[in-house]
């Protein structure tokens, strides 16, 4: 990595193999601008593993689209 953090958004989407209901399966997704300051690169049970590790930040003159998540555990009856 540089010496300056690097400015990114960080995307966690995570999905279950079960349905909440109708086929849409539970799920959680969430979006936030992150500064990664450093990189390292390892193995787990054979698969390689990337741990970046960085912080959360907000612009507080412009809030808008600091934090997105969007979270189905179940759905309305039709």
């Amino acid at each position: 990595m540089s010496d300056t953090a690097v400015t990114r958004f960080v995307r966690m989407a995570f999905e279950s193999t079960r349905d909440a209901e109708y086929g849409i399966p539970y799920s959680w997704e969430f979006i936030m601008p992150m500064r990664y300051y450093t990189r390292e690169e390892g193995e787990v049970g054979g698969n390689t593993v990337i741990t970046l590790t960085g912080r959360g930040f907000y612009e507080p003159a412009d809030l808008s689209g600091v934090l997105t998540s969007e979270l189905v555990n179940t759905l309305a009856a039709l």
